[in-house]
């Protein structure tokens, strides 16, 4: 699919390389707004709300 990354440039994010949901939310992250949230010791969905409620 066909996205803006976190500069404004238009890139293309291949969906079919990531096997799973939360390695595909990992680099989605990390391609959209420049946040890294794939360490292995913490709550995913608790990371994703704090950068979202901040």
């Amino acid at each position: 699919m066909w996205m803006r990354n976190y500069q404004g440039k238009i890139v293309y994010f291949d969906i079919t390389k990531y096997h799973n949901e939360k390695d595909l939310y990992c680099a989605l992250w990390k391609t959209k707004f420049n946040i890294d949230v794939e360490q292995k010791d913490m709550d995913f969905n608790r990371e994703i709300m704090s950068i979202i409620i901040s």
